[in-house]
């Protein structure tokens, strides 16, 4: 659950901290996204500051080569939009409270996605009505 001061921090604080943007999750992302599968994709500038959220309620359950393209086009449209270095927040919705293949394949791809397009994925949730769980941050950020 977020805290109360999560929506007014919201425009001065940067979702780099994996708590804080579990928070921003919870509070941004609808109930209707985490019921039917939705993306979510909370794009940030270099700073990782949140310059705006997209939201797409009905996303196919795994990802295929048609999803590939469209979040290549849409991962390459937010990092011309916010300039070089530009961050992201990913958060896949479904029903149920443990990760599935599916979600893991999800995972797999945004991470693909992010680093050949040099958007840099900060944290990939999974969420679903009361459950946010996060996934591993990619390699190159581990490391950090």
């Amino acid at each position: 659950m977020f805290s109360e001061t999560t929506a007014r921090d919201l425009r001065h604080r940067p979702l780099t901290d994996p708590t804080f943007a579990r928070e921003a999750v919870d509070l941004l992302v609808s109930e209707r996204s985490r019921r039917e599968g939705g993306l979510t994709l909370l794009a940030c500038d270099d700073l990782g500051m949140l310059k705006v959220p997209i939201c797409a309620d009905e996303c196919p359950a795994e990802p295929d080569r048609t999803t590939r393209t469209a979040m290549g086009n849409l991962f390459w449209a937010v990092g011309g939009s916010l300039g070089p270095g530009a961050t992201a927040v990913a958060v896949v919705g479904h029903q149920g409270s443990q990760v599935t293949d599916a979600d893991r394949a999800w995972h797999e791809l945004l991470v693909q996605v992010a680093a050949d397009t040099d958007v840099r994925l900060l944290h990939f949730f999974v969420a679903s009505p009361g459950y946010i769980h996060p996934m591993p941050p990619p390699l190159s950020l581990a490391a950090l």
